[in-house]
């Protein structure tokens, strides 16, 4: 499905796409930085930048902030609640 998203902060933000996030079984802070996670996109957005990207309607965009040298990740977003809806043409 195809999907659009706006960096609305002065911030520039790395974006990513995410499929799918196998976690340990463990559900404290160790398991969550060793979870395993299928990206499908990333890609940098500066501020007030618009984008278009192809997701599967299960997938999550994750928004990170640069904190130092770490990314912090600042928001999930279900990407069915970016679809962009297109009407038909007949």
């Amino acid at each position: 499905m195809l999907c659009y998203y706006i960096n609305p902060t002065n911030k520039i933000q790395l974006i990513r796409v995410i499929k799918d996030r196998h976690l340990n079984q463990r559900s404290d802070a160790a398991a969550q930085m060793n979870s395993v996670v299928i990206s499908d996109f990333e890609k940098i957005i500066f501020p007030q930048q618009r984008i278009l990207f192809e997701a599967m309607p299960e997938a999550q965009l994750e928004i990170y902030y640069s904190q130092g040298k770490n990314p912090k990740i600042a928001q999930t977003i279900p990407c069915q609640n970016l679809k962009v809806n297109c009407p038909t043409v007949t």
